[in-house]
């Protein structure tokens, strides 16, 4: 019976020694709520880098000049290239924290733009004639899925495009008419998700209401964005035939829709120990999420450029477009029968 009461009496003295460091811990993981505050900024500014190339990314090429697929004509055909934007140092040097420090802009290697790949298949055809016989129809469209999946870095990609264009030739190069104009009305769908998770392994020795413990923490900071837009479209495109040389410039307008969002957080494991004491330990899983949300610029211009090598059906194109902050750089081929 002793020995029972004596069992008892040790139990609940570990207990109050063990709540001590479940107290200290309790406190520590709390502590971490005050991260999002700095969070938030972090994904607001990741959120506004994101959506300065989304919409031409998604959007650029497809319209080209001279000639529509009049009935029954069909042309179909691909192009890839990257959309890039000016990376807003002075907007990250801007940020100011209240816990997490401060990133010298002065010294780190930060690139001074962002690419990112872009690309579309497309298909159209003069079976749908909208606007007279001098027209088609066609669809865009593209489905990325992809990630990367190492020890400390894991990334997954999805992108995907749909779209509808309406190509119509109002002014047809002649003898008269030294250019052809080449017009087009198009909506397109874009979605995607990309999510960057980075393994943060640390440990440190600190005290915590006057007790130092050994604190490690194994988890990992991830990012994430996602967007869902609908932009409405309208080029207007001059050319003028040279043989199988074909030069172009033209306009673009865009009407956009949707929104985007992005979440930074912090997930670990975090687990202290009692400097000394390696018996006395506890850990518990804590998480910060800051996330933020936008809408699209109502309204985009673009400055289109280019040119077009054809032969017989078969047509190699270069197109660049200039949106202010961000430009697209593509490169495609089609064939029209």
């Amino acid at each position: 019976m002793k020995k029972i009461i004596f069992c008892f009496i040790i139990c609940l003295f570990s207990f109050a020694v063990y709540a001590d460091v479940f107290t200290d811990l309790e406190q520590l993981t709390s502590e971490t709520g005050y991260l999002k505050n700095d969070l938030t900024k972090i994904s607001g500014f990741i959120n506004s880098e994101l959506t300065k190339q989304i919409l031409l990314n998604g959007t650029a090429g497809t319209v080209f000049p001279g000639n529509t697929c009049t009935l029954p004509g069909v042309e179909f055909g691909a192009q890839l290239g990257i959309s890039a934007g000016s990376f807003n140092v002075e907007g990250l040097k801007s940020l100011k924290y209240d816990y997490l420090p401060q990133i010298d802009t002065d010294n780190a290697d930060i690139p001074k733009y962002i690419p990112l790949p872009a690309g579309a298949f497309h298909v159209k055809s003069g079976f749908f004639p909208l606007f007279g016989k001098e027209t088609d129809l066609g669809i865009r469209f593209l489905a990325l899925d992809f990630g990367i999946n190492q020890e400390k870095v894991k990334m997954r990609a999805q992108h995907y495009i749909f779209g509808l264009e309406q190509r119509y030739m109002l002014v047809k190069q002649t003898e008269t008419s030294p250019f052809g104009v080449t017009g087009a009305l198009s909506l397109d769908y874009l979605s995607g998700r990309v999510k960057i998770a980075l393994a943060q392994d640390t440990s440190d020795t600190a005290e915590i209401n006057g007790t130092p413990y050994d604190i490690v923490t194994d988890g990992q900071v991830v990012v994430a964005s996602e967007w869902n837009v609908q932009t409405v479209g309208m080029k207007l495109v001059l050319n003028k035939e040279l043989f199988f040389f074909n030069p172009f410039a033209g306009l673009g307008l865009n009407f956009n829709f949707g929104n985007y969002g992005t979440t930074a957080g912090i997930e670990s494991y975090i687990t202290i120990t009692k400097s000394g004491d390696p018996g006395n330990t506890a850990t518990e899983f804590a998480e910060v999420k800051a996330p933020y949300s936008s809408t699209p610029s109502m309204l985009d211009a673009r400055l289109i450029m280019g040119f077009e090598i054809g032969i017989a059906a078969f047509k190699w194109n270069v197109t660049y477009e200039w949106a202010g902050e961000v430009f697209s750089l593509m490169t495609g081929i089609r064939f029209q029968i």
